[in-house]
């Protein structure tokens, strides 16, 4: 795992110091007359409290989360190849300063692979990251995981094939690619049902690479291939077709559905910095509606693409992909929640004991809505609430 420990875009917050206390002047009746008393009568023993109180207070202020005086040092979770599209709402945040601004000191940690990502957590090297159905598997073994809000309610996929094809019945008896997760049963037909194609209609090849995938196209080795954003909104610039769009939350791959992770144990010591993330992770996700062009920069940076050459596709990405995917405010919709639970359970028969309260906490999101963080963003997210 890589760190990267940049922090930009905002100054850090100010000092403030406590409220002095009262003392009795000179003079003066004391308001307590048995405290001079107890002071005078046992010197050692009131100094030796006050160490204790002093040195207790710290670490108190510490579990509570970030604090005025010293920023939060959390450590985020940025997934390394393929770079993902849910993992754009942490880039903004980074580039803009938005989880400095509510207190954080972010640091950010490149995982490669599912297993990496988990087990950085739990080992304590990452405090939060955005993870798919892994994390429900992962809790259904016993891990002490839990997912504080939904980012993405599904990966955005579309099926995409040479100009040739008109309709799924064209693939009848012709190679296809799915998606590389072809392990879990129920994927492949997940898909096939949704382009009304039986498991008997194609022949259905594994191809990991994205840009293999795309050479197998171009060479009509295969009829069509599954890609996500943008390898997709590419393909499609080199004269290719989307033939299904699986955007939609009925057509959405539950196990895609994104969340917020973090371990139990990190939630109960500090919720004050799970709720800082959320914070600034929802104002970036606002703001990506809102600044066109910062948010196509960020997108050519996390996925390394040149914007002159692939400005049309970072452009429909950033125009319709990011509002459709990925909500302002990670409410965790009870529904979204259950098809994910779900779907895990088909390879994972542990994960079917599971309910939404054991893999989802509110705790986080409730205590955001108490303070009224939200107000501002309702009515102007085009990704309602669901309960």
């Amino acid at each position: 795992m890589r760190h990267d420990t940049r922090n930009r875009g905002a100054a850090a917050p100010g000092d403030m110091l406590p409220e002095a206390g009262k003392f009795p002047s000179p003079g003066r009746k004391p308001d307590h007359p048995l405290l001079p008393r107890m002071i005078a009568a046992f010197p050692g023993t009131v100094i030796l409290l006050l160490c204790v109180v002093l040195s207790i207070l710290p670490r108190a202020a510490e579990a509570q989360g970030p604090s005025p005086k010293e920023p939060f040092p959390l450590r985020i979770c940025i997934h390394g190849r393929p770079r993902t599209i849910h993992d754009l709402g942490i880039i903004c945040g980074r580039n803009w300063g938005t989880f400095v601004k509510h207190g954080l000191k972010p640091e950010y940690v490149l995982a490669s692979g599912a297993v990496n990502m988990v087990a950085g957590l739990l080992n304590g090297e990452i405090h939060i990251a955005h993870a798919r159905g892994e994390a429900v598997a992962a809790m259904a073994e016993g891990a002490d995981l839990v997912l504080v809000g939904i980012v993405s309610p599904g990966v955005p996929y579309y099926f995409v094939t040479g100009p040739e094809t008109n309709s799924p019945k064209d693939l009848a008896g012709k190679q296809i690619v799915l998606t590389n997760e072809s392990g879990t049963p129920g994927t492949n037909r997940f898909f096939l049902e949704r382009m009304g194609l039986g498991e008997g209609d194609v022949s259905v090849l594994t191809i990991q690479n994205t840009s293999e995938r795309l050479a197998a196209l171009e060479s009509k080795a295969v009829a069509g291939v599954l890609l996500t954003p943008p390898s997709a909104q590419v393909a499609m610039e080199l004269g290719f077709r989307s033939l299904f769009d699986f955007t939609g939350m009925e057509n959405s791959f539950p196990n895609t559905i994104t969340g917020i992770l973090t371990t139990r144990s990190f939630l109960r010591d500090h919720p004050h910095a799970v709720e800082a993330y959320i914070r600034g992770l929802s104002e970036a996700t606002f703001r990506m509606r809102t600044d066109r062009e910062g948010t196509l920069e960020a997108m050519a940076e996390h996925f390394s693409l040149d914007r002159k050459a692939h400005g049309k596709s970072l452009e429909e990405i950033c125009d319709s992909v990011i509002r459709q995917s990925l909500p302002v405010i990670p409410w965790i919709c009870r529904e979204t929640a259950r098809r994910q639970i779900e779907f895990v359970a088909r390879s994972n028969p542990a994960a079917a004991s599971l309910s939404v309260e054991q893999v989802y906490d509110e705790g986080p999101l409730r205590a955001l809505e108490r303070t009224g963080f939200f107000e501002g963003f309702r009515g102007r997210d085009p990704l309602q609430r669901g309960e």
